[in-house]
Protein backbone atom coordinates (compact mmCIF):
# COMPACT_ATOMS: atom_id res chain seq x y z
CA UNK A 1 0.00 0.00 0.00
CA UNK A 2 2.99 2.07 0.75
CA UNK A 3 4.68 1.71 -2.19
CA UNK A 4 1.02 2.75 -4.40
CA UNK A 5 0.72 5.51 -2.38
CA UNK A 6 4.70 6.51 -3.24
CA UNK A 7 4.48 5.55 -6.56
CA UNK A 8 1.36 8.31 -7.06
CA UNK A 9 2.93 10.73 -5.55
CA UNK A 10 6.51 10.19 -7.79
CA UNK A 11 4.33 10.27 -10.97
CA UNK A 12 2.57 13.04 -9.46
CA UNK A 13 5.53 15.16 -8.75
CA UNK A 14 7.55 14.16 -12.19
CA UNK A 15 4.32 14.64 -14.62
CA UNK A 16 5.11 18.25 -16.57
CA UNK A 17 2.78 20.55 -15.77
CA UNK A 18 0.81 19.30 -12.83
CA UNK A 19 -2.82 19.84 -13.22
CA UNK A 20 -4.67 22.56 -11.89
CA UNK A 21 -6.61 20.17 -9.31
CA UNK A 22 -6.80 16.45 -8.60
CA UNK A 23 -10.41 15.34 -9.70
CA UNK A 24 -12.65 14.87 -6.85
CA UNK A 25 -13.89 11.64 -8.78
CA UNK A 26 -10.78 9.21 -8.46
CA UNK A 27 -12.83 7.12 -10.83
CA UNK A 28 -11.15 9.35 -13.32
CA UNK A 29 -7.45 9.29 -12.61
CA UNK A 30 -4.99 6.74 -13.05
CA UNK A 31 -5.46 2.81 -12.56
CA UNK A 32 -9.34 3.72 -11.78
CA UNK A 33 -9.21 4.16 -15.02
CA UNK A 34 -7.74 0.85 -16.39
CA UNK A 35 -10.02 -1.77 -14.28
CA UNK A 36 -9.90 -5.25 -16.41
CA UNK A 37 -13.19 -6.15 -18.32
CA UNK A 38 -12.66 -9.70 -18.72
CA UNK A 39 -11.03 -11.12 -15.98
CA UNK A 40 -11.71 -14.98 -16.54
CA UNK A 41 -10.81 -14.38 -20.13
CA UNK A 42 -8.05 -12.72 -19.54
CA UNK A 43 -7.05 -15.29 -16.63
CA UNK A 44 -7.82 -18.44 -19.05
CA UNK A 45 -5.55 -16.75 -21.86
CA UNK A 46 -2.55 -16.12 -19.33
CA UNK A 47 -2.28 -19.19 -18.20
CA UNK A 48 -2.62 -21.01 -21.65
CA UNK A 49 0.30 -18.87 -22.26
CA UNK A 50 1.87 -20.25 -19.37
CA UNK A 51 1.20 -23.68 -20.44
CA UNK A 52 2.72 -22.73 -23.97
CA UNK A 53 6.10 -21.68 -22.44
CA UNK A 54 6.26 -24.79 -20.40
CA UNK A 55 5.42 -27.35 -23.21
CA UNK A 56 8.03 -25.14 -25.50
CA UNK A 57 10.42 -25.94 -22.87
CA UNK A 58 9.83 -29.22 -22.36
CA UNK A 59 10.16 -29.86 -26.26
CA UNK A 60 13.05 -27.79 -26.59
CA UNK A 61 10.91 -25.24 -29.06
CA UNK A 62 12.98 -22.39 -28.94
CA UNK A 63 10.89 -20.68 -31.86
CA UNK A 64 7.92 -21.04 -29.43
CA UNK A 65 9.23 -19.91 -26.44
CA UNK A 66 10.51 -16.62 -27.89
CA UNK A 67 7.29 -16.40 -29.54
CA UNK A 68 5.62 -15.98 -26.12
CA UNK A 69 8.24 -12.95 -25.92
CA UNK A 70 7.55 -8.63 -26.18
CA UNK A 71 11.12 -8.07 -27.37
CA UNK A 72 12.99 -6.14 -25.67
CA UNK A 73 12.43 -8.39 -22.87
CA UNK A 74 13.98 -7.14 -19.67
CA UNK A 75 15.34 -9.93 -17.17
CA UNK A 76 15.82 -9.00 -13.63
CA UNK A 77 17.64 -11.49 -11.35
CA UNK A 78 20.83 -11.43 -9.05
CA UNK A 79 23.98 -13.62 -8.49
CA UNK A 80 25.87 -15.40 -6.04
CA UNK A 81 26.65 -11.89 -4.40
CA UNK A 82 23.41 -10.84 -4.12
CA UNK A 83 24.15 -8.14 -6.67
CA UNK A 84 20.75 -7.55 -8.87
CA UNK A 85 20.69 -7.48 -12.36
CA UNK A 86 18.68 -5.51 -14.86
CA UNK A 87 19.24 -6.61 -18.90
CA UNK A 88 17.39 -5.52 -22.04
CA UNK A 89 17.71 -8.22 -24.64
CA UNK A 90 16.48 -8.52 -27.98
CA UNK A 91 15.01 -11.68 -29.79
CA UNK A 92 18.58 -12.58 -31.15
CA UNK A 93 20.48 -12.00 -27.67
CA UNK A 94 17.38 -13.98 -25.78
CA UNK A 95 17.59 -17.29 -27.91
CA UNK A 96 21.37 -17.16 -27.56
CA UNK A 97 21.04 -16.83 -23.53
CA UNK A 98 18.78 -19.42 -23.24
CA UNK A 99 19.12 -21.77 -26.30
CA UNK A 100 21.48 -23.60 -24.01
CA UNK A 101 19.17 -24.20 -21.04
CA UNK A 102 16.41 -25.43 -23.08
CA UNK A 103 15.28 -29.23 -23.24
CA UNK A 104 15.33 -30.28 -19.65
CA UNK A 105 15.86 -33.51 -18.64
CA UNK A 106 12.81 -35.80 -19.69
CA UNK A 107 12.56 -37.20 -15.79
CA UNK A 108 12.67 -33.71 -14.15
CA UNK A 109 8.99 -33.37 -13.01
CA UNK A 110 7.88 -29.30 -13.10
CA UNK A 111 4.78 -28.23 -10.71
CA UNK A 112 3.71 -24.49 -10.91
CA UNK A 113 1.41 -22.58 -8.91
CA UNK A 114 0.84 -19.65 -10.18
CA UNK A 115 -1.24 -16.37 -8.89
CA UNK A 116 -2.04 -14.00 -11.71
CA UNK A 117 -2.56 -9.54 -10.73
CA UNK A 118 -4.50 -8.51 -13.52
CA UNK A 119 -4.06 -4.64 -13.53
CA UNK A 120 -5.73 -3.33 -16.49
CA UNK A 121 -6.85 -5.05 -20.24
CA UNK A 122 -3.82 -4.78 -21.02
CA UNK A 123 -1.02 -5.70 -18.02
CA UNK A 124 -0.92 -8.27 -15.53
CA UNK A 125 1.87 -9.60 -12.76
CA UNK A 126 2.30 -13.21 -12.70
CA UNK A 127 3.52 -14.53 -9.45
CA UNK A 128 5.02 -18.63 -10.32
CA UNK A 129 5.72 -21.12 -7.53
CA UNK A 130 7.26 -23.74 -8.64
CA UNK A 131 8.89 -27.25 -7.30
CA UNK A 132 11.28 -29.36 -9.55
CA UNK A 133 11.97 -32.51 -8.68
CA UNK A 134 15.15 -34.31 -10.55
CA UNK A 135 15.29 -38.36 -8.69
CA UNK A 136 15.46 -37.48 -5.06
CA UNK A 137 16.15 -34.30 -5.35
CA UNK A 138 13.82 -31.69 -4.82
CA UNK A 139 13.93 -28.01 -5.21
CA UNK A 140 11.41 -24.71 -4.73
CA UNK A 141 11.80 -21.57 -6.34
CA UNK A 142 9.74 -18.49 -7.03
CA UNK A 143 9.52 -16.24 -10.08
CA UNK A 144 7.39 -12.91 -11.14
CA UNK A 145 6.54 -11.73 -14.29
CA UNK A 146 5.00 -8.61 -16.51
CA UNK A 147 3.23 -9.96 -19.14
CA UNK A 148 1.32 -7.57 -21.53
CA UNK A 149 -1.86 -7.92 -24.01
CA UNK A 150 -0.57 -7.25 -27.65
CA UNK A 151 -2.49 -7.97 -30.88
CA UNK A 152 -1.11 -11.19 -31.13
CA UNK A 153 -2.18 -12.11 -27.31
CA UNK A 154 -0.78 -11.55 -24.39
CA UNK A 155 3.05 -11.73 -24.01
CA UNK A 156 5.62 -11.70 -21.19
CA UNK A 157 7.48 -8.17 -21.06
CA UNK A 158 9.50 -9.02 -17.60
CA UNK A 159 10.93 -11.81 -16.30
CA UNK A 160 12.03 -11.76 -12.48
CA UNK A 161 14.04 -14.50 -10.64
CA UNK A 162 16.97 -15.04 -8.55
CA UNK A 163 19.73 -16.62 -9.23
CA UNK A 164 20.74 -16.41 -12.81
CA UNK A 165 23.14 -13.37 -13.16
CA UNK A 166 26.39 -15.88 -13.36
CA UNK A 167 24.34 -17.60 -16.85
CA UNK A 168 23.72 -14.73 -17.61
CA UNK A 169 27.32 -13.25 -17.89
CA UNK A 170 28.49 -16.62 -19.33
CA UNK A 171 28.38 -18.33 -23.10
CA UNK A 172 25.53 -20.13 -23.01
CA UNK A 173 26.16 -24.01 -23.03
CA UNK A 174 26.25 -26.14 -27.03
CA UNK A 175 22.67 -26.92 -27.55
CA UNK A 176 21.91 -30.27 -28.13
Amino acid sequence: MIASHLTALLLLATAAPPPAAIPADLSALGPATRKPKQEKADRQQIEALFQALDAALQSGDLAAYSAAMDFPLTLVTDGASGAPLVVSLDQAAFEKAVAGYLKPPPHLKVASRRTVVLLSDALAQVVDETTLTLGKTKGTSRSAAVVVRREAGWRLKVLTESGWAELLAAPAPASP
